[in-house]
């Protein structure tokens, strides 16, 4: 006599397999490969450059802090943002703007601050841009008139600390050879408690 299974148990053999792969589905654990997500760093808030021209100075390609200044006046708060926007789409003209007519940029003469330091980023080598905008979110001092300085180390020439805080603006070498002379001769840059913008400049 030859054995021939019934149709139920074709039935159960199938559902075997079937009742496993309803198991994994409701395990908890997706079975479907997908892609890495990008790490996200912890601990730096970064915002991209302003829109623009950026990447046209060395001020365009930078990917900064996320900062805000402390003790400063509505208006030099709102003078702040501005020359730090500005500066990260390389405008030029807009800083200019903000600068207006008794603003300081040259010991030596020029033009203009627009023509200025688009010839010291262009023909020079210079990162002017770049420094402005890392100088500004150093934190700041304040000179005997009550205008916020930046770097406070310009004021505070005495301070260890604030030499140290211009550890990622300058190289060590350039920054141990202004402590020797007993004064800082880098960017610097200020502003009114009214909001008008000082200077930015470098130099004795």
């Amino acid at each position: 006599m030859h054995f021939r299974p019934s149709h139920p148990l074709r039935v159960t053999l199938v559902a075997v397999p079937l009742a496993l792969l309803a198991a994994c589905a409701n395990s908890g654990e997706d079975q479907t490969i997908q892609p890495s997500p990008t790490p996200t760093p912890t601990g730096t808030a970064t915002e991209p450059p302003a829109s623009g021209t950026a990447g046209e100075c060395s001020a365009g390609e930078l990917a900064v802090t996320a900062v805000q200044p402390e003790g400063l006046t509505e208006a030099a708060a709102e003078t702040w943002n501005d020359i730090r926007s500005a500066a990260l789409a390389c405008d030029y003209e807009r800083l200019a703007t903000i600068a207006g007519e008794d603003f300081t940029y040259s010991f030596g003469g020029g033009d203009d601050p627009a023509t200025f330091w688009r010839r010291a980023e262009e023909d020079g080598g210079e990162e002017a841009l770049a420094t402005l905008v890392q100088i500004l979110g150093l934190p700041s001092g304040e000179d005997h008139e009550g205008n916020t300085v930046w770097p406070r180390v310009h004021v505070e020439p005495e301070d260890d600390t604030a030499w140290e805080e211009l550890a990622g603006v300058y190289d060590p070498e350039l920054i141990a050879s202004w402590r020797d002379v007993g004064g800082y001769l880098g960017y610097r840059t200020a502003i009114t408690p009214d909001g008008g913008w000082l200077y930015f400049v470098a130099g004795d």
